[in-house]
């Protein structure tokens, strides 16, 4: 799963999504800005690129360029919602939702690429035994069909049991050959996945015991509460209420 192209966007998008959250709230902040300022005193008259001092410069020395600079503090007094930015914004809310809906979409996603690489993995395992199954048959199958023949040219076996060993030798014949393409495209699947060649692949069938499973009472009452889309459905609900408070916060 670390590898997985899937699992990675979704991780991306987690992370996108995190960060336009910390974004949005940090546009609630109190910000520190640089002013500065350049104008020209006529007399007693300021004529500037702005008019956003004080008070209006004056000098003893008429007709002189002049500049200002300081730094500032901006403090967003009420702002979509939001009284100096104490109280969570609605904008943030919502963003902080999306954020919840990715995260759990994004353990859907994951759950979805376990679910696959383990039946594809087990699809291999049984087209192994499968072909083993079928290699065993057709060389039973081969040396039969060589015993009867042996009979037939000793005059030793009938028409009848030298054409069904050699059916049987066909059917066997066919359902190996069947076989091997079902494990070729079964290695090639796992090769894919693993993204390895598929000649590198081997397939080991031991593993642990599973664990018991809990009760059906205990994993409906998880599941209806932990369940990546219980969790998802529950996010949407809070991106939708806080899309709502910031459209009335607008209105004000």
């Amino acid at each position: 799963t670390a590898v997985s192209p899937t699992i990675i966007a979704a991780r991306l998008d987690l992370a996108a999504a995190s960060f336009q959250a910390r974004s949005a709230y940090a546009g609630y902040l109190p910000c520190l800005v640089f002013d500065s300022g350049v104008g020209y005193i006529h007399g007693n008259r300021l004529n500037g690129l702005f008019s956003g001092f004080a008070a209006v410069p004056s000098s003893s020395v008429p007709n002189r360029w002049f500049t200002q600079e300081g730094p500032g503090l901006t403090i967003p007094i009420y702002k979509d919602g939001s009284f100096l930015g104490i109280n969570v914004p609605p904008e943030v809310e919502r963003k902080r939702a999306e954020t919840q809906v990715a995260k759990f979409q994004g353990s859907l996603t994951e759950q979805s690429v376990i679910a696959s690489a383990t039946d594809t993995y087990l699809q291999a395992i049984k087209a192994a035994h499968v072909l083993e199954l079928g290699e065993r048959h057709f060389a039973v199958a081969q040396e039969e069909d060589a015993r009867v023949e042996n009979r037939a040219a000793s005059s030793l076996a009938t028409a009848e049991e030298v054409g069904l060993a050699r059916l049987l030798l066909n059917s066997s014949r066919a359902s190996f050959e069947a076989a091997q393409g079902e494990a070729t495209y079964s290695f090639l699947a796992v090769a894919a996945l693993l993204g390895r060649d598929a000649n590198t692949v081997r397939i080991q069938d031991n593993y642990p015991d599973a664990a018991p499973l809990p009760g059906f009472e205990k994993i409906a009452g998880i599941s209806s509460v932990q369940h990546p889309k219980v969790r998802i459905q529950k996010a949407t609900v809070r991106e939708a209420r806080a899309n709502v408070e910031l459209q009335r916060s607008r209105l004000l």
